[in-house]
């Protein structure tokens, strides 16, 4: 399908000829559809967060801003071609459709529509005003990045989507009165973003009372895709050479990878607001960026932890014992045992339906998911080999008896709506284990 030329081509393109092969057979074959699994809820993918942990959060963060480095990541190369696809079609074809209509219909709402109108013509048809808009001698929206679009209408001034972006960061990215703005841009508008930043930085840097540290960045052509026909051969250029395409945002993976940044705000360039519906999206970015930092830490902690084998919390001490574990546990005999709260369980992915490998939204949703998956006819079989230190911390559940004993009934009566004599009876088998384990 390719001859030597189109392979000198590939390479000359900075692509890796096996992803060429690979974009190629996708084309053919097809694309894997994303397994999904089922759709996101609340404790399930989805964290909820009240009035009083947003604002620790957003505090975690705040501080943190004093001495991490923090850059706002804008994917801003992206063309607005599909914004205005309606309005071309209707230019091919002479005929109205609906997106179109309601454009002219409300045409004076558009933050666009004072520039637009000192470049039309005394008594403009549709066709003149729809061209003014996509084509190059008016707006020329249609082959223009959306960052460079007036998006936004104020009383005092209209501003684009690069400039909500500016103000955005100015709001939740400022560290010590700077803020670092990192845009992608396609390198044919290179000229056009730089004439908007040297009219937007000093006034929102004025306005704001902060330092723009504004960088760009050009995605990488290695990243591109060959473009196809709809028989999904190569399609080919006038001169016969192969045609590639940018990829999607996903290809920004390594401008983004280039960034020296302790943490990085990533939001694409339409997705902004105006000024008087910014609050949540302020409250939320900062919320979020405490909570990495909270994971950050907790991750630093126990890589610290490993290097220097000490216990995995402070104040916790080894407990002396040995764990040990039965050849086979079944559903049943698990319901009654501890050992498998304090094992390192390893699964077969190929084996164990991976609904089964979510944890429920439960009390020690550990060994909830462990006993769904016996539940369903899987069999842990024990390993005679020391996979674990367990340590038991001062503040620890093992160590709050009361605690463990709520949770480990909950288990049984919600979780595994067992009656309340089987609770009881393995309970009780429960407990004796539990207790004989640290005679």
């Amino acid at each position: 399908m390719l001859d030597r030329r189109d392979w000198e081509c590939v390479k000359a393109h900075g692509i890796d000829p096996e992803a060429v092969e690979a974009q190629l057979v996708g084309f053919r074959e097809g694309f894997p559809y994303l397994d999904v699994v089922r759709p996101a809820s609340v404790g399930d993918g989805i964290l909820r967060l009240d009035d009083s942990r947003l604002a620790a959060l957003g505090r975690r963060y705040d501080r943190a801003c004093g001495v991490c480095r923090v850059v706002k990541f804008v994917p801003a190369s992206g063309a607005a071609t599909r914004m205005f696809r309606e309005l071309f079609g209707y230019l091919s074809s002479g005929e109205e459709n609906r997106v179109t209509a309601e454009v002219l219909g409300a045409l004076e709402r558009f933050a666009f529509y004072d520039r637009l109108r000192r470049l039309l013509p005394p008594g403009a048809s549709p066709e003149d005003v729809v061209r003014g808009i996509v084509g190059p001698g008016g707006l020329g929206y249609g082959n223009m990045p959306k960052a460079l679009i007036l998006f936004h209408r104020y009383p005092a001034e209209v501003r684009t989507a690069l400039e909500e972006h500016l103000t955005e960061g100015a709001q939740y990215a400022a560290c010590g009165g700077r803020v670092a703005v990192h845009f992608t841009v396609s390198p044919e508008h290179a000229g056009d973003f730089g004439r908007v930043f040297d009219a937007a930085l000093p006034k929102y840097g004025e306005r704001f009372g902060v330092e723009y540290d504004v960088t760009v960045s050009v995605q990488k052509s290695s990243t591109d895709t060959i473009a196809v026909n709809p028989d999904n051969t190569p399609f080919r250029n006038g001169d016969g050479s192969l045609l590639f395409r940018p990829a999607g945002h996903g290809a920004l993976i390594e401008n983004l990878n280039e960034m020296d940044a302790d943490l990085v705000f990533i939001k694409n360039i339409d997705n902004v607001t105006t000024d008087s519906r910014r609050g949540d999206t302020v409250v939320y970015k900062k919320a979020l960026a405490g909570l990495l930092l909270e994971v950050q830490e907790k991750i630093h902690g126990y890589l610290r932890m490993l290097e220097e084998e000490t216990p995995a919390a402070e104040g916790a001490v080894g407990t002396g014992k040995i764990v040990r574990v039965p050849d086979q546990l079944t559903y049943q005999k698990a319901l009654s045992r501890t050992v498998i709260f304090t094992s390192t369980v390893l699964f077969d992915r190929e084996k164990i339906d991976k609904a089964l490998l979510q944890m429920p939204d439960v009390p020690s949703e550990d060994t909830a998911m462990w006993w769904q998956i016996l539940r369903n006819g899987h069999v842990a079989y024990g390993l005679k080999e020391n996979l674990v230190i367990y340590r038991r911390p001062e503040k620890s559940l093992s160590s709050n008896k009361f605690r463990a004993i709520t949770r480990i009934w909950g288990l049984y009566r919600k979780q595994e709506k067992m009656s309340v004599i089987a609770s009881a009876a393995c309970f009780c088998m429960w407990a004796v284990r539990a207790v004989w384990r640290r005679i």
